[in-house]
């Protein structure tokens, strides 16, 4: 587990966009990203590994929306977690080095750094109360960001339910797929363009 939860912290941040969320808590928040950089079979119809993964926790404890401003972040709406749900918010990347589920110290300074909180399930005295081993997330996707505390993890893809031991083979074999569409790119025989190794290329 703790293998697949490093790979997570490294496979999203720098590519994957927070697109949707949805939740019934205390059962379960989902939260979807595209662009990731988890091999997944292409979906019917299309040729490019699709990068779609979503991140569902269930025995919900907190459910925490962060937002921040600043001269570098674009200013979003008070109320911009509902709109994201509606599919009414752009998309953010998620942050490099602001993405994760292992270090209860980094959701804490996420949480201070914020400059509007809002608690749309519990208190913020679940993040203040983590440890070393408890399952939560907290991450920043551009000026807004969220902190989930609950019981337990599990991946989806567009096919169903992923083992989270399968994540660090389908890193890998997304790395393997990366080199192989920079090699060919700008070639005749250059693959079908895709978002994330883009996103890549154009930050080297």
């Amino acid at each position: 587990m703790s293998d697949a939860l490093d790979t997570l912290e490294v496979a999203l941040p720098g590519t994957a966009h927070w697109t949707w969320w949805t939740a019934e808590p205390p059962d379960f928040i989902q939260l979807e990203f595209i662009a990731t950089r988890i091999w997944n079979e292409p979906k019917e119809g299309e040729t490019t590994p699709s990068g779609q993964f979503a991140l569902a926790f269930g025995g919900v404890k907190a459910i925490i929306f962060l937002s921040r401003a600043g001269s570098d972040e674009k200013e979003v709406p008070s109320d911009w977690h509902l709109l994201l749900q509606k599919d009414m918010l752009e998309m953010f990347m998620v942050a490099e080095g602001e993405f994760t589920l292992t270090s209860p110290e980094k959701a804490r300074a996420m949480l201070a750094s914020a400059s509007s909180v809002v608690p749309f399930f519990g208190t913020t005295e679940s993040v203040e109360k983590l440890a070393r081993g408890d399952c939560f997330l907290a991450f920043w996707a551009g000026p807004i960001g969220a902190i989930v505390v609950a019981q337990y993890l599990v991946l989806f893809n567009h096919k169903g339910k992923v083992p989270i031991a399968e994540v660090p083979d389908r890193a890998e074999k997304w790395q393997q797929y990366f080199e192989q569409y920079k090699k060919r790119r700008d070639t005749p025989d250059a693959m079908v363009f895709d978002v994330a190794p883009e996103i890549l290329i154009a930050g080297q």
